[in-house]
């Protein structure tokens, strides 16, 4: 599981011709390479070939191979996530398995992208952490045409409890509803699926559910809404899905969908529960608190007063579940948070005609214990507007950044003394490129890593938080 660049590759357990010396090579670090990870059918394919076979994706192993294999695959797959799957590969490989050399699988992992999905390895090692039974498939290849081709095993030998297939959908980061549905379409096969407990799609960033703009007029024409059609699109395929399943065996595992601070709760929601399978937002607040304190206590600011800002509608919930998260951090040093609400009118994605605070609300912990709020009303005070302060700007998503270019000018104009600002979005899409955390005027973006944005993570002011702690806590 190690960077491929710092991986020593062994001496192989068993003789191998100089000319496929490289292809043993390559295939051990593929299989620790986590940039672009090993699919099942080339660890299959690869393995037959350096155990002799001259033909690997058609034929049968020579006879008498089975005591190298099981040198071979055990130093290939020693200390990875593919290492609990050694039953399967030898399946796959054409052997017999013993039933007794099963064994069961906590929880399951599978790509559901081209490349690999962000979030797919920092959650397979918290799970590991945790001290469970962890595997990671990658069931996602393409054809020389970059076509894609999905391959899971043809059988499962070890039960599952927990299947996560994880991807985010956004196609300008390498994702695809297309292939997350193939992928999700392996659990046709009931060999496979039948000694699965439940199974998990987990959509970090769900593509299209920015929603519909309600202030649109419906002259303009008719719009079809991605979240609602991709819901459907992944509904339909799962229920065909469930319903080969059935027809096999009656063992069916449970489906859930989830994504990460969904921007819109109506959709795909209503079709997911509609369809018979819960979709569930994870909520990333204790996440972006965890950071903003730590944070805060390196900067020594942990003193001043902290005021968090709602950029409109859809974030009133984000940023109301982050102030009170806040308070109720075990660090236990906030005692309370100023909410202010901005209401904003927008022509298209991105521009906003209008923009104005439009109430101020104080968090605080009551007397037992439990958080209260208040409205605000004397923030015209002298005393107020000029005292320093921490700014938490909180959103959903980062892309072209010019709505908060505005919110933060106003900002600076009514409440001139920010000490310190913060940015804070779960899923930095940044459709024009990095340039634009340059124009904001904040000290640093704590962004999510919802999707894989690499220039991101290189700027000065970015800080790159993992979400796979709110995937586990949702999950477990």
């Amino acid at each position: 599981m190690d960077d491929e660049s710092y991986t020593i590759v062994p001496a192989p357990p068993i003789y191998i011709r100089k000319d496929l010396l490289e292809e043993y090579s390559r295939l051990y670090r593929g299989i620790r390479d986590r940039e672009d990870m090993i699919t099942w059918r080339t660890l299959i394919v690869k393995i037959k070939h350096l155990l002799g076979s001259k033909d690997p994706e058609h034929k049968k192993l020579p006879s008498g191979t089975k005591r190298k294999a099981n040198k071979l695959v055990g130093t290939l797959v020693k200390d990875t996530y593919l290492e609990v799957l050694t039953p399967e590969i030898f399946y796959a490989l054409g052997y017999q398995v013993p039933k007794n050399r099963a064994e069961t699988i906590d929880v399951m992992l599978f790509n559901g992208r081209h490349n690999s999905e962000p979030l797919l390895w920092t959650l397979a090692d918290k799970y590991k952490k945790e001290g469970k039974s962890v595997a990671v498939v990658n069931p996602v290849g393409h054809y020389n045409d970059g076509q894609s081709r999905t391959l899971a095993m043809e059988k499962l030998i070890s039960k599952v409890d927990k299947l996560i297939i994880i991807a985010s959908t956004q196609i300008k980061y390498g994702g695809s509803l297309t292939v997350l549905a193939n992928v999700i379409r392996t659990l046709r096969n009931s060999a496979f699926s039948k000694k699965i407990s439940s199974v998990n799609v987990v959509i970090p960033m769900f593509g299209g559910s920015r929603g519909h703009r309600t202030s649109q007029s419906d002259e303009i024409g008719y719009e079809i809404l991605e979240a609602i059609f991709n819901a459907k699109v992944l509904s339909l395929t799962t229920g065909d899905v469930i319903r080969k399943i059935k027809k096999d065996t009656k063992k069916v595992p449970k489906v859930s969908f989830f994504s990460v601070d969904i921007h819109s709760r109506d959709y795909p929601a209503e079709v997911f529960n509609k369809s018979g399978f819960p979709f569930i937002s994870i909520n990333p607040s204790f996440v972006f608190a965890d950071e903003i304190y730590k944070l805060l206590d390196d900067k020594k600011l942990l003193h001043l007063p902290i005021r968090v800002v709602s950029c409109d509608r859809g974030a009133e919930l984000r940023t109301e579940a982050l102030a009170e998260r806040l308070i109720n951090h075990p660090d236990n040093s906030i005692k309370e948070v100023d909410i202010i609400y901005i209401e904003k009118k927008r022509i298209t994605a991105g521009v906003t005609t209008e923009a104005k605070i439009c109430k101020i609300s104080r968090w605080f912990l009551d007397e037992k214990g439990k958080v209260d709020k208040k409205t605000v009303t004397n923030m015209n005070a002298r005393k107020e507007l000029y005292k320093e302060f921490v700014l938490i700007y909180s959103d959903d998503m980062i892309d072209t950044g010019g709505t908060a270019i505005k919110d933060l000018k106003l900002l600076a104009g009514k409440f001139p003394n920010a000490r310190f600002k913060v940015f804070t979005a779960t899923h930095p899409v940044l459709s024009k490129g990095s340039g634009v955390l340059d124009e904001i005027e904040v000290d640093k973006f704590l962004l999510g890593n919802t999707l894989n944005v690499k220039e991101v993570w290189e700027h000065p002011k970015a800080v790159k938080l993992d979400m796979a702690p709110a995937i586990f806590e949702e999950l477990r």
